[in-house]
């Protein structure tokens, strides 16, 4: 270890502490309140609900499945390229920013990712259910464990294994459940399931343009995919949920900041609160130093510690480079 690298490592212990960084290995996330400091995310919240009114802001491509509205379009992406967007995490202040950079090993975010900063905003609308005083639709929401999870870059979705570090979310609308228990678009995530999806055949369902991933094969080969978007519905009852086996709804608050491995599954939970719209923020960050093909084929091949988190230096410095990590990640659950 260089003497930059220990200086490095002691800053970024200031910023997360062992029992966070050995928390976010075991688990796949990392949730850190009150990340972004309220003149940071106003600005940003402000921006976005403000944007939802100038014609054209809305353009064609949004998801089929947020929240059943299928006609529905998305934000144009120009405006995550904001000022605002970018500052949420690139700020001095942001301590997001500083938690990307320590799990990175370096000294600030844009040493670590190299100034690309544009994010996707995702929106998540009140259900249909809310919109018909009839109730015809009432109870066609999904419940919790319902929900089907994906992984960015899954066939379902970019079609291509994923070629970032971390997914980190900011948090711009409330998304803490009420007492009655209803769900209001929170982000939902499989503890541990990146542990299970990391490796192949698990990898084997992100496919490259139209190629068909052959689900059959992978679950014959021990992959656990229940409960994933694309599998077709004669397969589900012959596989497992991947990691702890349900899903778990996080409750964030404006400001609030999510860490998610890149391998962990997740999903947006429906919206029935009919008086907001959920609005999260969400950047693929890829280490600019260490992402080569050489570095991704031993991400793959390797089982030491040092190999699965080649990418997150800060994380395999922590829980030590030459440790087996699948006995390591026994050992920590």
């Amino acid at each position: 270890m260089t003497k930059d690298t220990k200086a490095v490592s002691r800053e970024s212990e200031n910023i997360l502490s062992r029992r966070q960084i050995e928390g976010f290995a075991r688990e796949g996330y990392l949730v850190l309140k009150s990340a972004i400091p309220k003149v940071l995310w106003q600005a940003s919240a402000a921006r976005v609900l403000s944007e939802l009114a100038t014609p054209g802001a809305i353009v064609p491509g949004g998801s089929t499945a947020n929240s059943g509205f299928q006609t529905l379009g998305k934000l144009d992406g120009k405006y995550g390229a904001s000022r605002e967007m970018s500052e949420l995490l690139t700020d001095p202040q942001s301590g997001l920013g500083l938690a990307v950079a320590a799990l990175m090993n370096e000294k600030s975010i844009k040493k670590a990712v190299g100034g690309r900063f544009a994010c996707q905003i995702a929106l998540r609308f009140p259900e249909p259910e809310l919109c018909d005083p009839s109730t015809t639709q009432r109870g066609k929401a999904p419940k919790l464990d319902e929900l089907a999870w994906h992984t960015d870059g899954s066939h379902t979705h970019q079609r291509n294994y994923h070629n970032f570090s971390l997914l980190a979310g900011v948090a711009l609308t409330d998304t803490t459940i009420p007492l009655s228990g209803e769900l209001v678009g929170n982000l939902c995530i499989w503890p541990q399931s990146h542990v299970d999806l990391q490796r192949g055949p698990a990898t084997e369902i992100c496919k490259p343009g139209d190629a068909k991933v052959d689900y059959e094969s992978i679950i014959e080969r021990k992959a656990k995919l229940g409960r994933y978007e694309g599998l077709p519905a004669d397969l589900e009852r012959h596989t497992q949920v991947p990691g702890i086996g349900k899903p778990i709804p996080l409750q964030l608050k404006p400001g609030d900041g999510v860490l998610l491995h890149p391998d962990l599954a997740h999903a947006a939970a429906p919206n029935l609160a009919a008086d907001r719209i959920r609005v999260m923020a969400y950047y693929r960050l890829r280490h600019v130093a260490l992402y080569n093909k050489e570095m991704c084929e031993g991400m793959q091949r390797g089982t030491l510690v040092k190999h699965v988190w080649a990418d997150l230096p800060g994380v395999s410095e922590t829980l030590g480079r030459e440790k087996n990590w699948s006995e390591l990640h026994r050992s920590l659950v």
